[in-house]
């Protein structure tokens, strides 16, 4: 759930902050949450822009919590020091981090690599589970083993996401974009680095087939030309200004309604059956891999989840 397009940071591939700053109010999110629970909603991602930059995040991810749903927030870690009593609440914290003090300022602004590195001395201290999230552009090919080791240093999942464009919600990435062979050598280190680093949650399955990935594979409703995708059947997402989508890439391009005027169950069930051809997006294919009982990727995920329940065992 996008909570919010403003943001403490302007990323050089983001487009977000520049969309316009429609947001719902705490009483609407608390509809939408009820709204959900009442659909059979399990889990819930805040994100942004900034979720922490809202003032009544508190309530939202109390409410959450409350409604027994499985709360997880996203974010660039500048406010994660002053929000530690909130995070504690959450079942974990995903926070971007694209490389070296060098590169990842480069990328999203002068001092954002100390915020991030502080908030995860902060967030292992108290025990909040929380997991890195590394964008893969043209800067930072030759960081990826850096960032593996920062994740094993600080005992956390690390995902890595190919830089992509998405429609409204992207700068103009071409200037970050992969080459087809570079993607290839990246995908093959990354592959390596599983090997040696079990903290990376990236499975196999995603990895190879995006490195064999041709436009002749893609047809209408599935991922990666192999796994159907499931958004808007099994998961939706909802924008800043409510509008429930079945994807974010889809934004601009599918008929939707709004939960301003419509309910969580009118707006979820007014979606039509996917019809992309073309995502890559990890999480998105990950997400749908499993539902599709992909064995190395079931494997892969119960690994991730059994790795949260031990960390989240030394909270205090």
């Amino acid at each position: 759930m996008l909570l919010t397009n403003r943001c403490n940071s302007n990323c050089s591939y983001c487009n977000i902050p520049n969309r316009k700053h429609d947001e719902l109010d705490l009483k609407q999110v608390i509809s939408i949450i009820d709204g959900l629970v009442e659909e059979g909603t399990f889990r819930i991602g805040f994100y942004g822009g900034e979720a922490l930059i809202r003032p009544d995040i508190d309530k939202i991810v109390g409410y959450a919590k409350q409604s027994g749903l499985v709360t997880h927030i996203y974010t660039n870690g500048k406010l994660v020091k002053e929000k530690l009593e909130i995070l504690k609440q959450v079942d974990g914290v995903f926070i971007s981090l694209d490389g070296p003090k060098t590169v990842h300022d480069k990328l999203r602004g002068s001092g954002s690599y100390d915020h991030v590195i502080e908030a995860m001395h902060a967030m292992k201290e108290s025990g909040i589970p929380f997991y890195i999230m590394t964008v893969v552009t043209n800067s930072n090919t030759s960081y990826l083993h850096y960032v593996s080791n920062l994740a094993k240093e600080f005992d956390c999942p690390l995902n890595f996401q190919i830089v992509t464009q998405i429609s409204e919600l992207s700068a103009d990435v071409s200037e970050h974009a992969l080459g087809r062979e570079k993607l290839h050598t990246v995908l093959d280190e990354i592959l390596a680095l599983k090997k040696e680093n079990k903290k990376i949650v990236n499975s196999n399955t995603y990895l190879k087939r995006l490195k064999k990935l041709e436009h002749n594979y893609h047809r209408t409703g599935y991922q990666q030309g192999i796994v159907k995708c499931w958004n808007g059947r099994a998961s939706c997402q909802i924008d800043a200004d409510g509008s429930l989508h079945s994807c974010l890439g889809l934004l601009g391009k599918e008929r939707n309604l709004n939960l301003k005027e419509h309910s969580v169950k009118e707006a979820f069930h007014f979606l039509e059956d996917c019809k992309c051809e073309e995502c890559e997006h990890a999480c998105s294919v990950e997400y749908n891999l499993w539902l599709s009982l992909n064995p190395e990727s079931v494997f892969n995920v119960l690994c991730y989840y059994v790795t949260s329940i031990l960390f989240s065992g030394t909270r205090k």
